[in-house]
């Protein structure tokens, strides 16, 4: 059976290599007319050879910009 895709529409914006078997995706969603930026971590479980989505989350586009602020005040030394 294969699987359908959860979101009505996703961009990846960027990934970030953790390593070999392990990246962060942030994407561009939208899900019945709500748009969201899902933060996700991607790997390749052992043995297999595909990508698979691991723990994330998904945040609101209303939220998204007080959460990059509160990320950005968070590396401020």
């Amino acid at each position: 059976m294969e699987q359908q895709p959860f979101w009505d529409k996703q961009e990846t914006v960027g990934e970030i290599m953790r390593g070999k078997y392990n990246t962060i995706v942030v994407s561009r969603c939208e899900k019945d007319g709500r748009k969201y930026v899902d933060i996700r971590n991607w790997y390749i479980p052992r043995g297999e050879s595909e990508w698979r989505p691991g723990k994330g989350i998904s945040i609101p586009f209303p939220a998204a910009r007080e959460v990059v602020k509160y990320v950005e005040e968070a590396l401020d030394e």
